[in-house]
């Protein structure tokens, strides 16, 4: 008999959204429940960006499907980790998609310091401000997602994407992400950790099996940051892989709870 297969939920990166995993979601919402939110759109720029942060995990936990697979690219690792710790989300696998909660220490004191750069911009309120200060470093920080052998057309549609995006809900999106204590959160979360990890990424493994001891890690060869685009069939292997064992263990886990 096979294993009922768990929702997938997959949250968008920084200044991105859910067009990123379209491969993913052809792939496999016929025959499992997928979703990809935009949940970058959901950030109430008004607030504050900490209660604007915690805002948005509050609307999708009421939102996603109960007993979910979460899986976070980038940034969207931040939100993913959050829901996994929620007791009503029932999360069944946390997936760190090159996650940003697992960065460099370097990289990790580079993004703090400029994310510190944008609040008196933000507080302004000052949006030609904030984009005068974030565009050239985020071109050159997405160029930089880029092997060489990625293709260029992905690559020019996300950096045309990037220039068009809205300065000051991108500047709460990062603001709020750091406001988290999120190495607690991963220390809290109980259900299994994967890291999903192109060979060209930016995740601190050693740092991770500190707050995760458990974390299990999947290599796409030859890939860079936005390796659900520019590999796509590699991203879905794994990622079918993954599923399967969640697929099995919550099977095994209703089967005992029911017992």
């Amino acid at each position: 008999m096979r294993s009922p297969k768990v929702p997938l939920v997959l949250l968008h990166g920084w200044t991105c959204g859910p067009e990123d995993f379209a491969p993913q979601v052809t792939e496999f919402s016929p025959d499992r429940e997928t979703i990809a939110p935009a949940w970058g759109q959901l950030i109430d720029i008004e607030l504050d960006p900490a209660t604007a942060f915690r805002e948005v995990i509050d609307q999708l936990a009421d939102r996603l499907p109960r007993g979910a697979a979460i899986a976070g690219h980038s940034l969207g690792s931040f939100p993913a980790t959050m829901l996994a710790i929620r007791p009503e989300v029932a999360c069944c696998g946390l997936l760190l998609l090159d996650g940003g909660v697992a960065l460099r220490a370097d990289l990790r004191a580079n993004l703090g310091a400029f994310a510190e750069s944008l609040q008196p911009c933000f507080d302004a309120k000052d949006e030609p401000g904030l984009r005068k200060i974030m565009l050239p470093v985020l071109r050159t920080l997405f160029e930089s997602f880029f092997p060489e052998s990625d293709s260029d057309p992905t690559r020019r549609a996300i950096m045309r994407r990037l220039e068009q995006m809205n300065p000051t809900a991108a500047a709460s999106q990062i603001l709020g992400a750091l406001s988290l204590r999120i190495q607690d959160a991963l220390r809290a979360v109980r259900a299994p950790v994967v890291a999903v990890a192109p060979q060209h990424g930016r995740m601190d493994f050693d740092a991770l099996r500190k707050a995760c001891p458990e974390v299990r890690v999947e290599e796409i060869p030859d890939a860079g940051h936005f390796f659900m685009l520019t590999r796509p069939e590699a991203t879905c292997r794994v990622l079918q892989r993954v599923l399967e064992r969640i697929d099995i263990a919550g099977s095994a886990k209703a089967g005992d709870d029911s017992a």
